[in-house]
């Protein structure tokens, strides 16, 4: 570990104050320390990507990076210590071609997979989680989220996001052009079996699904690799509890500012077994009506909640972080690429943010902070002013303009939104 100045633990050298000014080859060599140590982080923990393609990746995420901006051009701008603006711009744009285009250029054995990535994606995740020891799902579990995000009339990307700290972070996708007629479904099935490895086993898996994506196929996918489903459906859906009669969910309810909880079958036709929870917070004109598989008693009614975490996501991947939305790209097999790009940044970022938030709440300079806390801070954590994801980009910004990056870094959830507290609970007794 070398400390790089002000207590940091940093990967980089240290540098010390000199009359003389540094070599152009010096120069040169520190320009390119971070961008070494990025392509040695993506060598361990994107192993799919091999040479060439490593080493471009690195430079993508350095310059989104460096201009908190994941288009091109800006990129390009941003890396121009990395040589000149036409040849690093020509670099990126050949690592989003198709392969065919970009064998012709860089050779074969260039060939970009980036499904080959996701299940390395979830894995370096996971990797980096230290739970914060709290009870609740979203630090004992891991909490998918499905939803697609469009991109003007052009392409929509079903996504498959970890939600953490009022963030998420994309792990695996599949862009699709918007005026396309294929089953989402299909693509939704197939992503959660590619990631499906990654997950250790005996790990509990939450994945939540908003309305449209209430699929029996889907329910059945996320059963049979061992995960519990929470799909949400229509408040015009019957049930029947468990000993009762079959009724529309909304008479389970008892209007805004309650909650029930209760184990039974879904449907009149083709009944599906399950936990129904239907939640009317008191802001809400509709009930959220979520159906789950979990035991009643072991069925968090406020896990759903952190679904809305997926918006600021992708808030973030656009007007709020990267800028995707002003890409000009419109093949979805570039678009799919480019993503790429932006969930390693953005994954790089989210945990470099943890590590600043940590530290600030417990009155530490980030570079102080060198492990997980095992403790709570004394205080309790204030409203946070700016994302996980603003924070942490703002803080490796900052280091690799001083060609360094920290040695450690980590991920501890926390607790999500309780959506029930000053609720009235008008569930049977759970059993």
């Amino acid at each position: 570990m070398i400390d790089g100045g002000g207590g940091e633990d940093t990967a980089g050298p240290v540098h010390w104050r000199s009359s003389t000014p540094a070599s152009p080859r010096r120069t040169a060599m520190l320009r390119t320390t971070s961008l070494y140590a990025l392509s040695r982080e993506l060598e361990r923990r994107l192993p799919s990507l091999q040479g060439r393609l490593r080493r471009v990746l690195a430079l993508w995420v350095k310059g989104a990076v460096l201009a908190h901006n994941g288009c091109q051009d800006s990129t390009a701008v941003a890396l121009e210590m990395h040589g000149h603006y036409e040849t690093v711009r020509r670099e990126l744009r050949e690592w989003t071609y198709d392969d065919a285009d970009r064998i012709h250029s860089w050779g074969p054995g260039t060939e970009v997979d980036a499904a080959a990535c996701f299940p390395e994606l979830l894995r370096w995740v996971l990797d980096l989680w230290t739970p914060g020891g709290g009870d609740s799902a979203t630090e004992t579990s891991l909490v998918l989220a499905l939803d697609p995000t469009h991109q003007r009339d052009e392409w929509v990307a079903l996504a498959v996001s970890v939600v953490y700290r009022e963030q998420a972070i994309p792990v695996a996708w599949h862009v699709v052009r918007a005026d396309a007629s294929e089953s989402w479904m299909a693509h939704y099935r197939r992503l959660l079996g590619l990631l499906a490895p990654a997950v250790p086993a005996g790990m509990p898996v939450h994945v939540l699904c908003d309305r449209g994506l209430d699929s029996r196929d889907l329910w059945a996918r996320i059963r049979e690799l061992g995960w519990h489903p929470v799909l949400r459906y229509s408040p015009h859906v019957t049930f029947r509890p468990t000993g009762g009669d079959r009724v529309p969910v909304r008479s389970l309810g008892g209007g805004p500012g309650t909650f029930w909880v209760g184990a039974g079958e879904a449907f009149g036709e083709d009944p599906l077994p399950g936990t129904l929870i239907v939640l009317h917070a008191q802001e809400c004109e509709e009930p959220w009506v979520l159906l789950t598989d979990t035991p009643p008693a072991h069925t968090g009614a406020s896990l759903y909640a952190c679904r809305h975490w997926i918006e600021q996501g992708f808030r973030g991947l656009k007007r709020g972080g990267w800028q995707w939305g002003r890409t000009r790209r419109t093949d979805p097999v570039r678009v799919a690429r480019h993503l790429l790009v932006l969930a390693v940044a953005t994954l790089l970022a989210v945990a470099y943010g943890t590590r600043r938030e940590q530290a600030r709440a417990r009155g530490l300079p980030p570079g102080r902070l060198r492990r997980p806390p095992t403790r709570a801070p004394s205080k309790p954590r204030a409203a946070r002013r700016f994302s996980v994801l603003r924070q942490g980009a703002a803080c490796l910004r900052r280091l690799l303009y001083r060609n360094r990056l920290w040695t450690r870094v980590w991920l501890t959830p926390t607790p999500g939104p309780d959506r029930t507290a000053g609720l009235r609970c008008l569930s049977p007794p759970a059993t």
